[in-house]
């Protein structure tokens, strides 16, 4: 499958490209195959003492396919670790390639090989590279600066996809990789991430891990699926990048916050007291009726009857009624003044 990347390489190592040989411990060279770590590159057929290996979970990188090696310098071996990395000699390799598969439906079909990474191990410390694979995936190249290629493939539900695949420059290396501040190393190579399928049994097998202990005590990661959780790089939680809120201040949704139990009380009471003299308001300015006084009987200065003393009230007629059980209709223009002042103020006629 045909792509365009838009790449910066840099070489290393000067001279004759085909004379280049690289040495683990010198200068990056220019060339994936002058570490002679493939018998066949475009197959990804590793060479004599270049051990494929698989983690029991795998990072997500944009649906890729990975590919891992370890070479150890013959006569060396990696001492084992229960937690961290295994401690490994100078002139170790870790390889890791990414490809896409041109239909994932088809895990053996035909792939489009996109870099190799490299972790040396040197003198100084680790060395990190990124080597960018030609497009007829025979050989790649060094590629300090990174790369974008644009790629394609068939995904597992038929459907074609692209991707502008991003390779990290020299720098970015230490994104995950900087598991102790400020030194590069390598994550993958722990004993808990390589238990399965005897791959331990036959790093042992091979020399090349020694101070195991009893395989019974020997620590195991569960295995996921990385596209449906969010991974971790040893604990730290990978984040997505964050993205520009491009909506303004106002437009932006407030957090909800719920208010303390004190102010709501405060509000809940002023609301009643607001309430409650908006009522005595509305009492204050109810249209009142007027009472005709008969000169010939005692009143009280609030207009009230007054009775004498051991007289027998009189019974209450019922508003509206005569006392023979006729309606008294009384004044109809009254009666409209008054439910005109009792709508006025809201209140029931």
């Amino acid at each position: 499958m045909k792509r365009v990347a838009a790449l910066v390489l840099v070489a290393a190592c000067g001279g004759d490209d085909a004379a280049e040989v690289c040495d683990p411990g010198g200068d990056l060279c220019q060339h994936l195959s002058s570490y002679a770590l493939f018998d066949d590159i475009p197959a990804q057929t590793p060479a004599a003492g270049v051990v494929p290996y698989e983690l029991n979970t795998q990072l997500f990188s944009d649906y890729t396919t990975k590919y891992r090696f370890v070479s150890v310098p013959d006569g060396d071996a990696m001492t084992w670790d229960d937690e961290a990395s295994f401690d490994m000699p100078v002139g170790t390799i870790l390889v890791k390639t990414f490809a896409y598969l041109e239909d994932r439906r088809e895990p053996d079909g035909a792939r489009d090989l996109l870099e190799t990474r490299l972790l040396i191990h040197t003198d100084d410390g680790w060395d990190a590279a990124s080597y960018v694979y030609d497009a007829d995936d025979g050989d790649a190249r060094l590629a300090v600066a990174g790369a974008t290629i644009q790629t394609a493939w068939i995904h597992d539900d038929g459907e074609a996809r692209d991707n502008a695949y991003t390779v990290p420059n020299k720098n970015q290396c230490k994104n995950c990789h900087e598991e102790v501040e400020d030194e590069l190393g390598p994550l993958g190579p722990k004993a808990r991430r390589i238990n399965h399928d005897g791959q331990l049994e036959e790093l042992i097998e091979l020399g090349m891990l020694d101070g195991a202990p009893d395989p019974d005590a020997w620590p195991r990661d569960p295995a996921f699926d990385a596209r449906r959780a969010r991974p971790r790089v040893d604990g730290r939680q990978l984040q997505p990048l964050p993205q520009p809120d491009r909506r303004g201040p106002h437009q932006r949704p407030r957090p909800a916050r719920r208010q303390p139990r004190a102010i709501r009380v405060r509000r809940l009471q002023r609301a009643g007291r607001r309430r409650h003299r908006l009522g005595r308001a509305a009492i204050r300015h109810r249209p009142r009726r007027s009472l005709a006084v008969d000169p010939d009987v005692p009143h009280r200065l609030d207009g009230s009857r007054r009775q004498d003393a051991g007289a027998r009230p009189e019974p209450r007629a019922r508003r509206g009624s005569r006392a023979d059980g006729g309606v008294d209709r009384g004044d109809d223009a009254g009666r409209l003044r008054v439910a005109q002042g009792l709508w006025r103020w809201g209140l029931p006629a």
